[in-house]
């Protein structure tokens, strides 16, 4: 557990940040569920993310469509280890319901078309996200032999501080509860651990901190085997 007590030691030095104007948003998160991408605000955004234990590389581009009135981006992820992904998101609100949509290109090892569906709403404090994942473009067989459910909901317990639960139901269910402070107008924060296999696989911790048009990230992450990983990233508003 020494490398886990790290990220209770990067915490406290986190939030001390400073910085101008608010503004935070994380590509990851709409990866994991594309209605989260309309968490992006109106601006158009360029983000880099880059991980240097697992050489790993993603670049995306986000914006608003006024025309069509959704978010749309784009998303490239590539590693050594892994295949090069290319990602179409797409979220649109229609009254009280986010719904969203996201197209996936996967080559090198094994290619293939993916689709993930997303749906979202809000009732008070609390937020209910559902998605249907990795549906195959080209196979209406692999949907129930490949895909996979995921629910989640969070609680806003103030302006600054929100808790939720992520479940992935995959054939042996995954599980991420996280805890999201705003600890200064410009600087959001996730700490963060998942479970699954009957034990816990990472915990982590993610900043994002905005100066200006810039937006900076950075995170840690250590998984059940003890193996740490640092990911940094910048992004610019356009």
């Amino acid at each position: 557990m020494a490398r886990a007590g790290r990220i209770l030691i990067l915490l406290p030095l986190i939030v001390t940040l400073a910085a101008s104007t608010c503004w935070a948003f994380s590509v990851e998160r709409a990866l994991e569920n594309p209605v989260h991408l309309a968490a992006g605000g109106e601006e158009r955004l360029i983000y880099l993310t880059y991980a240097s234990s697992l050489d790993d590389l993603m670049v995306a581009y986000t914006e608003y469509d006024s025309y069509a009135g959704g978010y749309g981006g784009l998303v490239i992820e590539s590693g050594v280890d892994e295949d090069t992904v290319v990602s179409a998101v797409v979220a649109k609100d229609w009254q009280e319901v986010t719904f969203g949509v996201t197209l996936r290109w996967r080559k090198e090892n094994d290619p293939a078309w993916l689709f993930d569906l997303g749906a979202a709403t809000k009732v008070g404090p609390v937020n209910i996200y559902g998605g249907v994942h990795h549906i195959p473009a080209d196979s209406w067989k692999g949907i129930t032999d490949d895909s996979y459910l995921s629910l989640g909901a969070s609680l806003d317990l103030s302006e600054f501080i929100a808790v939720g639960i992520d479940a992935y139901f995959l054939d042996e269910p995954r599980y991420k509860g996280y805890i999201l402070l705003e600890a200064l107008p410009s600087l959001k924060t996730q700490v963060y651990c998942a479970y699954g296999h009957r034990d816990w696989e990472r915990l982590g911790i993610d900043a994002w901190l905005t100066r200006g048009a810039w937006l900076f990230y950075i995170g840690y992450m250590v998984d059940g085997d003890q193996e740490s990983n640092l990911r940094i990233g910048i992004g610019l508003r356009l």
